[in-house]
């Protein structure tokens, strides 16, 4: 590199350490600081200019005891250091290398900025906090964050903070890794969002209203609830609108991969998936937790597959308004029904003012694919119902005494023949249910619903009210 050389000679002294390292690891980006300026044809600059003014320099060589605000070659070694040295307007520049933090690191007004893929392994209860008042935060580069303290790596709840942060990847013990009680903007993590000891990777509440964008959000942990994206039932009412586009969720704890709890809330959660939702552990078949996709309250979308492995696909359950669509496909290995709508027999379970939408191919092996139980509650299908239990009674649609309406639209339903009695749509005996037309199936005797409901009203070419 000439230019570096030129300067080294035209400076009339050796750089030191400090200074080579940072020519070494910067490689800057439209409209990162300035580093060095030579003339037009790269050669020897006539003087050597630094515009670094608004910048604090960080790498593993630096010195907390020596480093300067505003001075490219004296960098700190610690980002606690550069964030007291920091001034509003400031960017911290931090390189790559291995830091070790304990404080938090949130100052208002200043901005980071990672080079380098520097790995930074956190200690501190919340990193970056907005207090509970309404800032801005903005985190650029690539930094694999490594948060080994009990709270939160990122924690916002001022109602106008406004936040756009981007993190190479982040594994946390704490709860909650990311949490968001208010404010607005964009979260972009390129690699993975894992949480690996105790509840929530992605949390939402309050007003916050986010577009998130992570490749792979994962939750290991194997206590509390451990969801890897979460809609949290508490003072704060969702009220905001977020939506999450990942590749793929997947959780190996207890509890649902993605869960909206209980409460009436306004606000709306869409997820957009390229690969699936998955929960993959097995420790339980309890309804209640057992399950990959939980909606107890507000409004979800998920645009995508969802595998149920040992439980529900998808659980639809409590005594809050709810609206819940799903655009895409669905499959478990039937330990449980693979949809779970309203679990009847008990209230607090049972489905009130809920309706949910189905626009896929849903296929299980449990003697039911999807149960509908919710009195006040509304289930639309529009595709194809597969069920593959081949013993005993089957159904594909199963509708309890106190089921709601049902609408099946263009629905094929396809049973496993060599089950003892195979019903395409099976209800309690003298259950009323009113069925749009569009359906078709290979069991039953008239070839849409089976003989064990009594009472049967059709309803044909006209909407289920």
């Amino acid at each position: 590199m000439p230019c570096e050389t030129d300067y080294i000679e035209c400076d009339n002294k050796q750089l030191g350490m400090n200074q080579l390292l940072n020519l070494l690891l910067t490689t800057l980006a439209s409209g990162d600081p300035a580093i060095r300026v030579c003339d037009a044809s790269g050669g020897v600059p006539g003087a050597v200019t630094l515009p670094v003014g608004n910048f604090v320099f960080v790498n593993p060589l630096g010195n907390d005891g020596t480093g300067a605000r505003e001075d490219f070659h004296l960098p700190f070694l610690t980002l606690n250091a550069a964030k007291t040295a920091a001034q509003a307007g400031d960017t911290i520049y931090v390189y790559g290398g291995t830091y070790n933090e304990a404080n938090p690191l949130f100052k208002t007004g200043v901005k980071w900025h990672f080079v380098g893929q520097p790995i930074l392994n956190l200690s501190a209860s919340s990193v970056w906090w907005d207090n509970d008042v309404d800032e801005i935060i903005e985190i650029t580069g690539d930094a694999v964050v490594n948060h080994i303290g009990t709270g939160q790596v990122i924690r916002i709840a001022g109602p106008n903070t406004v936040a756009n942060i981007n993190f190479k990847s982040v594994t946390s013990l704490g709860n909650a890794v990311i949490l968001l009680h208010g404010g607005s903007g964009t979260i972009n993590i390129t690699d993975t969002l894992n949480c690996t000891l105790v509840n929530h990777s992605l949390r939402f509440d309050g007003n916050a209203s986010y577009t998130v964008n992570i490749n792979t959000i994962l939750n290991s942990a194997t206590i509390g609830v451990a969801s890897c994206v979460y809609v949290k039932n508490s003072a704060l009412i969702y009220t905001g609108h977020s939506v999450v586009n990942s590749k793929l969720i997947q959780c190996d704890g207890i509890f649902s991969a993605v869960r909206m709890d209980y409460q009436n809330m306004p606000g709306t959660l869409i997820v957009n998936i390229s690969e699936k939702i998955i929960r993959t552990d097995n420790t339980t078949i309890d309804p209640q937790s057992n399950n990959t996709v939980m909606c107890l309250g507000a409004n979800l979308i998920i645009n995508g597959d969802i595998d149920g492995q040992f439980g529900h696909a998808i659980q639809m359950s409590g005594n809050q308004p709810k609206t819940f669509i799903h655009n895409g496909n669905a499959i478990n290995n039937g330990d449980l029904p693979l949809v779970g709508h309203g679990q009847g027999g008990i209230a607090f379970w049972d489905d009130n003012n809920g309706v949910l939408t189905m626009n896929g191919n849903y296929t299980s092996s449990n003697a039911e694919t999807v149960t509908h139980g919710g009195a006040a509650s509304k289930l639309i299908v529009d595709g194809a119902i597969y069920n593959q239990q081949g013993v005993g009674v089957t159904k594909g649609i199963s509708l309890t005494a106190t089921a709601g309406p049902v609408l099946l639209n263009t629905v094929k339903i396809i049973m496993d023949l060599a089950a003892a009695t195979p019903n395409g749509i099976g209800a309690a005996a003298a259950r009323d249910v009113k069925i749009i037309h569009g359906v078709s199936s290979n069991a039953g005797p008239d070839g849409n619903i089976t003989n064990l409901i009594t009472g049967t009203t059709y309803v044909v070419d006209a909407d289920v009210e």
